[in-house]
C-alpha cells in the first residue's frame, strides 16, 4: 500500500511541476467533454421543445356530426344540451353545440339609407351554445361572451368576428354596437379574434341557440365541437358519440386528426442519437490528444523513468504513475468540460428562447467520463514507459 501511495504522490508532484503542459493536455479532454455535455444538454432541451411543439399541434379538436344517410335530418340530430354530457368527460376542456344558419342573412350597421354606410352583405351566421369560443380556441378582444342566461331568454345578442367588425366599421361596441340581420336588431355583445383562426369564423356572426331557433328557424345543432387536452383526443373521440346520443351512437360521425406520437418520438430519438455521436467523436479526439501528450511526456522523461527503475521501482509502479497522471488530467478536463458545457447549454437555450433542460447527473457523468477517457488514453504511454530498460535510459543520459 505504501509504495502505491508514494507513486500517486509522485504523479501529483509531476503534474504540479509542469502546470502549463498539464493544462494543455487536459484541454483535449475539456473540449471533448464540453462538446458531449453541451450536445446532450442541448439535445434534451431541443427534444423538450419538439415535444412541446408537437403537443401544441396535436389533435385537440374533435367534431361530432350527424351522418345524414342514417338519420332523418328533419329531426334534431342531438339536443342542444347534449354537449353538456361531453363537458363532463375527463380530458375535455370545452364543448359546444353548433349549427349554421341555412337561410340567407344580410348584415348592416344602420337601418336607414345612408350613402356613406357600408353596404349590406350576406354573411355566415353560426348558432352555438355558451362555450363556443373556448371550444374553438377563440378569444374575446372586446366585450364579453354570451352565457346560458342569454340563451334561455332568447335575447337578441351576437358576437362578431374581428374581420367582420372591421368591415362594418364597429370600432367600439359601446358606441356602435348594434347590427341588423335581415332587418332584425341585434346587440353586439363582444368581438372575438384569434391568431390563425379560420377566416370563416372571423367573418361570421355567432348567436345563442335560443334566438337562432326563434329568428331563423334553427331546429337543432348539426355538430358538437370539442376541445380536449393534448393526448386525450383519441379517447374522447370514442366516448363522445355515446355521451351525446347513447341510444344511437352509430348515427354520429367523429372527425379528428390522429396524434403524431410515433413521429414525435422518432424525431426526438433520431436527433438525440445523431448529436450524441458527434459528441462521442469529439470526446475520442480529446482522448487521442491526451494519449499523444502522455506519449511525448514518456519520451521526455526517459531518464527519470530509468532512474526510478534503477533505484527499485517496478514496472507496476511506473504503470500506476502514468495511468494516475492521465486519469487526473482526464478528470480535470472533465470538470472544466462539464462547467463549460453547462454554460453553452444556458447560452444556447437563451439564444433560442428555450428553457434549459438537462439532468444534473449529466455534469457528474462528464467528470467521470473525462477521468475514464484519461485512464484509457494513458494505457499505451504507460506500456511504453514500462518497456524502458534502466541501463539504456541511463546510458542515453
Amino acid at each position: 500500500m505504501k509504495p502505491t501511495r508514494l507513486v500517486l504522490q509522485d504523479a501529483v508532484v509531476s503534474l504540479l511541476a509542469r502546470p502549463g503542459g498539464a493544462f494543455l493536455t487536459a484541454l483535449g479532454a475539456t473540449i471533448g467533454v464540453t462538446a458531449l455535455v453541451a450536445v446532450v444538454g442541448l439535445t434534451t432541451t431541443a427534444s423538450a421543445q419538439i415535444t412541446k411543439r408537437f403537443d401544441s399541434a396535436a389533435a385537440t379538436h374533435i367534431t361530432v356530426e350527424l351522418q345524414k344517410d342514417k338519420v332523418d335530418v328533419t329531426e334534431d340530430p342531438a339536443s342542444w344540451d347534449a354537449y353538456r354530457n361531453v363537458q363532463h368527460l375527463n380530458g375535455v376542456k370545452a364543448a359546444t353545440a353548433v349549427a349554421k344558419v341555412e337561410v340567407p342573412v344580410t348584415v348592416a350597421t344602420i337601418e336607414v339609407l345612408d350613402p356613406v354606410a357600408p353596404a349590406e352583405s350576406e354573411i355566415s351566421v353560426i348558432s352555438a351554445t355558451e362555450h363556443f369560443l373556448e371550444a374553438e380556441n377563440l378569444t374575446i378582444s372586446q366585450g364579453r361572451m354570451f352565457d346560458a342566461g342569454h340563451d334561455d331568454r332568447g335575447e337578441a345578442v351576437v358576437l362578431v368576428g374581428q374581420e367582420l367588425a372591421s368591415r362594418l366599421g364597429i370600432i367600439s361596441i359601446e358606441r356602435n354596437g348594434i347590427i341588423f340581420l335581415n332587418d332584425r336588431t341585434f346587440r353586439v355583445l363582444g368581438i372575438f379574434d384569434a391568431e390563425g383562426a379560420p377566416s370563416e369564423y372571423l367573418s361570421s356572426v355567432v348567436m345563442p341557440s335560443g334566438i337562432a331557433r326563434g329568428a331563423f328557424g334553427v331546429n337543432g345543432p348539426r355538430e358538437v365541437r370539442i376541445r380536449t387536452f393534448p393526448g386525450a383526443a383519441r379517447t374522447i373521440a370514442n366516448q363522445a358519440p355515446v355521451a351525446i346520443k347513447p341510444e344511437a351512437p352509430e348515427s354520429l360521425s367523429v372527425d379528428y386528426s390522429a396524434e403524431p406520437e410515433a413521429l414525435r418520438d422518432q424525431i426526438g430519438d433520431d436527433t438525440e442519437s445523431l448529436l450524441i455521436i458527434v459528441g462521442v467523436v469529439c470526446l475520442l479526439a480529446g482522448a487521442v490528444g491526451i494519449a499523444n501528450s502522455m506519449l511525448v511526456s514518456v519520451m521526455e522523461r526517459t531518464n527519470e523513468i530509468g532512474l526510478r527503475r534503477a533505484i527499485g521501482a517496478r514496472r507496476a509502479h511506473v504503470v500506476t504513475q502514468f495511468m494516475a497522471e492521465s486519469s487526473a488530467l482526464g478528470a480535470l478536463g472533465g470538470l472544466m468540460g462539464s462547467s463549460l458545457g453547462a454554460i453553452v447549454i444556458v447560452i444556447g437555450s437563451a439564444i433560442q428562447g428555450w428553457a434549459p433542460t438537462a439532468d444534473p447527473l449529466l455534469f457528474v457523468a462528464g467528470v467521470v467520463l473525462g477521468a475514464v477517457t484519461g485512464l484509457f488514453a494513458g494505457i499505451y504511454p504507460a506500456w511504453r514507459a514500462t518497456r524502458i530498460e534502466p541501463a539504456d535510459a541511463l546510458r542515453a543520459n
